[in-house]
């Protein structure tokens, strides 16, 4: 889980770094998500990832999809409530897997803006997911640099030794 959000702030970092967005859109699909995932929650990434989300994010968030909203829904909610401040909570929006996709583009986002997945006019996600992988690779200097200045300024931080 740590290392899925890692991927998530790189590519939010990415894309701020290409072509700075007015605002962003997360789109959580649940489609396959079982109640044994329940049981990997690590509620230290779940606060961090909302801490982010709500304190930290470069850019404005703009709104919340999670489609294919699964049966134990409220199960995941009452684990992740206590870390979402209302504001965040009320630009949440869950989506029956029978949702009605013509509908979603009308009202929520438009197809030019979604993977062919989802009926949407980009490439596939798995297309979407090897363009971001090889875009991460070409940042990867960026992303050392930044990981080794935060690392160095959290050990000084943290520091006992008096000089």
């Amino acid at each position: 889980m740590a290392e899925s959000m890692k991927l998530l702030f790189m590519t939010i970092d990415a894309a701020l770094h290409e072509y700075p967005p007015t605002g962003l859109i997360i789109l959580f699909d649940m489609k396959g998500v079982g109640l044994m995932h329940l049981t990997r929650i690590k509620l230290g990434c779940i606060k961090a990832f909302f801490e982010y989300c709500q304190d930290c994010l470069p850019v404005k968030l703009k709104t919340i999809h999670v489609l294919n909203s699964v049966y134990f829904l409220d199960k995941i909610l009452a684990i992740i409530k206590p870390f979402i401040k209302k504001e965040l909570y009320e630009l949440i929006h869950f989506h029956p897997p029978n949702l009605n996709m013509e509908k979603f583009y009308r009202k929520y986002i438009s197809k030019e803006c979604l993977p062919s997945d989802y009926g949407g006019d980009l490439p596939n996600t798995r297309i979407l997911h090897e363009m971001n992988t090889k875009r991460l690779g070409e940042l990867k200097p960026f992303f050392d640099a930044e990981e080794t200045f935060r690392t160095t300024y959290y050990n000084k931080l943290n520091s006992t030794s008096c000089t």
